[in-house]
């Protein structure tokens, strides 16, 4: 397995892929990637990082971060550029973790290519380095340097172990970290509409093949490779903490688990797993896109119940009811033929979708002035984006209905 991943993201890297922007509407960094996925990412761990910077500050220290399965090492990018919870928007600056508030940064990836990639995008930071290293063999190197205060992994890099991986590499976190660590991972959902598939494995066969077809691009010039991926529920993981903390001796407790990129995970628009699945992800980019209309009937979804799974389709029938109000009520709204009672009909609807059509209703209502540019493209369907993910944060279970299931940890050791 490690031969194959480190073939596969090499291939990317030689491509490019890994340094270049596509646009907003495909690739690696399109805009839901920028706009919801590392925003949410943000939002999730911002209240816990804020105690752990605080815990360094009375310990006259600064932050010390280690990036496992960092690739080229967006994981800093991302981190720096949390925002601060209480600033207000009259503020210029905002960030909660300045240059001047990280002290080290060690990110460590399985590919090679990856790893020298990094090395050249950050050559000038001194705070910053990368080495290889294969989780699938414990945090390796990372054993070498002084306890880290965030042990961090995203977009599902955790997700390449299997169990009793994922439980040594726990078990090793547990032992390396201080008192007050926090542990932050990210794994591919078990309930994503995404592969319902693969909704009825059994724990012991949740480790089945991945393809990154959506990444397809002219400079790859070849189908691009599979490789196993463990699937996850938060129920499997709690169980696989709990393992790890009593073989560590050492607390490991649950903070919180978050779902992000439910109906907008890449392989909606692929359709590989799921015939049901349509390209919302590509029609939500769009709305992120400047000077670019989206036809909003393509952001409609029809959820296709899952026989057998009465939980998940509840939860899902109730998320895409509520989207579609939003996108129906916004079509009417920008109709010449709009009623004056639109609002009033959706009085009745869930109170935090209510509050989203009043605020859209305000918008197209405050943007008559613009006499030139497009307001709708450039204003009020980026602002239906933001909406669609409020969306996304308030009818929240994280219990991996989604492409992937963020999980904040905290180590303690007194």
């Amino acid at each position: 397995m490690p031969d194959n991943v480190q073939s596969v993201y090499g291939k990317f890297v030689s491509s490019g892929y890994y340094q270049k922007n596509m646009g907003g509407l495909r690739g690696k960094y399109d805009n839901i990637r920028k706009y919801w996925e590392d925003e949410i990412t943000r939002f999730a761990i911002r209240p816990f990082l804020l105690d752990t910077i605080h815990a360094c500050l009375m310990r006259l220290e600064r932050l010390r971060v280690v990036d496992l399965g960092c690739g080229s090492g967006q994981g800093y990018e991302l981190l720096t550029t949390i925002k601060k919870d209480e600033v207000g928007i009259d503020a210029h600056d905002h960030d909660m973790l300045g240059p001047d508030m990280f002290g080290n940064y060690l990110g460590v990836d399985i590919s090679h290519d990856m790893v020298k990639q990094a090395e050249g995008m950050y050559s000038a930071n001194e705070k910053v380095r990368f080495a290889q290293a294969d989780l699938n063999e414990g945090i390796g190197v990372v054993k070498e340097h002084p306890a880290f205060d965030l042990y961090y992994s995203a977009y599902g890099s955790l997700s390449h172990l299997d169990d009793e991986k994922l439980e040594n590499l726990l078990v090793e976190i547990a032992h390396h970290a201080r008192d007050g660590s926090l542990v932050v991972g990210d794994w591919l959902g078990k309930f994503s509409y995404e592969w319902p598939c693969h909704w009825g494995l059994k724990p012991e066969e949740s480790y089945k093949s991945y393809t990154m077809s959506w990444i397809k691009d002219n400079a790859l010039h070849e189908e691009v490779e599979s490789f196993p991926i463990r699937y996850w529920a938060r129920d499997e993981l709690l169980e696989l903490f709990k393992r790890a903390s009593k073989r560590s001796g050492v607390k490991i407790e649950p903070l919180r688990f978050l779902d992000r990129s439910v109906f907008v995970g890449r392989h909606m628009d692929t359709r590989q797993y799921n015939p049901h699945a349509q390209p919302i992800r590509n029609f939500t980019n769009m709305l992120h896109e400047d000077n670019l209309r989206t036809n909003l009937e393509h952001l409609l979804i029809n959820y296709v119940p899952v026989e057998g799974f009465d939980e998940q389709n509840r939860y899902f029938e109730r998320l895409q009811v509520a989207w579609n109000n939003i996108v129906h009520f916004l079509m009417e709204r920008l109709s010449p033929q709009a009623n004056e009672n639109l609002l009033q009909r959706y009085s009745s609807v869930d109170e935090q979708v209510f509050y989203i059509l009043k605020t859209l209703d305000r918008i197209v209502e405050n943007v008559r002035w613009i006499e030139f540019g497009d307001p709708r493209a450039n204003i009020i369907e980026p602002q239906l984006g933001y909406a669609l993910r409020s969306l996304e944060l308030a009818f929240q279970e994280g219990k991996g209905h989604s492409h992937g299931l963020l999980g904040v940890l905290k180590i303690h050791k007194k």
